[in-house]
C-alpha cells in the first residue's frame, strides 16, 4: 500500500485542479516530497527544444511557475546532465560528481558543486506529443 501512495496522491490532485499553475504547485510539491529531494525542476521538451516550466525547493511556499525558460539560459541546472538523460533516456544517479564520472569538468559542476557534495534534486521531464 505505501508504494501505491505517491500514486493516489496524484491522481486526487489531477483530477481536482484545473487550474494549470496550481496543478504543476501541487505536482511539484508531491513530486519533490516523494523524492525527497531538495529542489525540483519541471521541464517540457517542445519541437527537440528543453524548457523549463517549474521550479521549487524544500520549504518554498510556492513553486515558481517560468515562462518556458530555455535550459541553456537557465543557469541553475547542469543543462549537460538534463541533455545526457534526454538523449538517452536513460536517469541517471550522481554520487560526488565533482570527483567521479563523466561530468567532472563540467563548469556548473565545477562553479557549483565542487567541493560541496551533490544536492539531492529531482528532474521531471515532460515530452510533448501530438494526439
Amino acid at each position: 500500500m505505501l508504494i501505491c501512495l505517491p500514486f493516489i496522491k496524484a491522481s486526487q490532485i489531477l483530477s481536482g485542479e484545473v487550474v494549470l499553475s496550481k496543478l504543476l504547485d501541487k505536482m511539484m510539491h508531491l513530486s519533490i516530497e516523494n523524492a525527497e529531494a531538495e529542489k525540483g525542476v519541471l521541464l517540457l521538451m517542445v519541437k527537440g527544444e528543453l524548457f523549463v516550466e517549474a521550479v521549487g525547493e524544500v520549504g518554498a511556499n510556492k513553486i515558481k511557475v517560468m515562462e518556458s525558460v530555455s535550459v541553456e539560459e537557465y543557469k541553475e541546472v547542469c543543462s549537460s546532465i538534463i541533455h545526457y538523460v534526454s538523449r538517452t533516456k536513460e536517469p541517471i544517479i550522481l554520487i560526488n560528481a565533482y570527483e567521479l564520472g563523466d561530468f567532472t569538468s563540467d563548469p556548473y559542476i565545477i562553479e557549483n558543486v565542487s567541493g560541496h557534495g551533490m544536492p539531492a534534486g529531482l528532474v521531471m521531464m515532460m515530452v510533448q506529443t501530438s494526439i
